[in-house]
């Protein structure tokens, strides 16, 4: 039985699929505060830095960039003898990854993730009652961004084209004078090439894309960036490339391309507001498609 009644308003963790709030498997209550936590809402600094810093896609700058995100998580085991809440900690810290595991928050209608780490510090608990232990951790987010929504935004399109259409006869039919005629119009069908794409967010968010074969040499544009990534490939029916600009992966059927394959590398995020992805290629046949997908980003 929870000593805690449940709190929809309060903040609800989930850490590498380790629920902070609730009973667990050895009936251990766990109860984790929005006052007991950090860095999670929190604004974010920056470097400070004036000095020249390279980025991956050639380009350079020299102003601040903002720093990831410091998180500090207190909380409560509680409601069973100490050789059962160590056994609850123990369960706990083997889930707590020292790499890369996602922070998922909830606190009422909003909902959130992003990608931690550990931090240097190791995770404490200590006595607060015969039956109650006071636990803490550290983590580290190397992104500034919390990441929103339970789905993420996406679409997808053909190269842009048009389809069918025709004019019959083509003379027309001839009805009491040469003057009068009649004609079926059957209008075509009209592919874009381009996606819409709305960001609810407050912060521009890292972008995945997915361009499926057969297609030769495409080329993905954003708006209103004004960027483009271009690549020399040639995709057969059933084979894929993929480019995330959040870890600045390419990859070709899943696996690391070849050198040269990216011809134009510049990078794009999805901004706040209506966000336009236009596909092209120097030849493309049926099932050429490009996908796009992405989170909300919020600062």
């Amino acid at each position: 039985m929870a000593l805690f009644m449940k709190d929809d308003q309060d903040i609800d963790l989930t850490l590498n699929g380790f629920h902070l709030t609730g009973v667990d498997s050895n009936g251990v209550e766990w109860h984790t505060s929005f006052q007991d936590t950090s860095g999670i809402f929190d604004g974010t600094g920056t470097n400070l830095s004036m000095e020249k810093l390279v980025w991956s896609d050639g380009m350079y700058s020299n102003v601040p960039t903002r720093t990831g995100r410091s998180i500090s998580i207190q909380g409560y085991l509680m409601g069973a003898c100490p050789d059962v809440l160590i056994a609850s900690w123990e369960a706990f810290k083997g889930r707590l990854l020292v790499g890369n595991q996602v922070l998922n928050i909830r606190l009422g209608n909003i909902k959130r993730h992003t990608t931690v780490k550990q931090s240097a510090g190791a995770p404490l608990i200590k006595w607060a009652g015969k039956t109650m232990l006071l636990y803490s951790i550290g983590l580290e987010s190397s992104s500034p961004y919390l990441l929103g929504g339970d789905n993420q935004i996406s679409g997808s399109t053909q190269i842009a084209r048009s389809i069918g259409g025709m004019i019959f006869p083509a003379d027309g039919y001839h009805f009491e004078g040469p003057d009068l005629e009649s004609q079926w119009v059957f209008r075509e069908q009209e592919v874009s090439g381009s996606i819409s794409l709305i960001s609810n967010g407050n912060a521009p968010s890292p972008v995945w894309i997915k361009i499926d074969g057969p297609v030769k040499n495409p080329s993905v544009s954003h708006a209103p960036s004004g960027r483009t990534m271009s690549f020399d490939v040639e995709l057969g029916t059933g084979a894929y490339l993929t480019a995330d600009s959040g870890t600045r992966e390419i990859t070709i059927d899943g696996q690391p391309p070849a050198d040269g394959t990216v011809t134009n590398r510049q990078w794009f995020y999805a901004q706040p507001g209506k966000n336009v992805f236009r596909f092209s290629a120097e030849d493309a046949g049926d099932g050429a498609t490009l996908t796009v997908s992405f989170w909300e980003a919020y600062i």
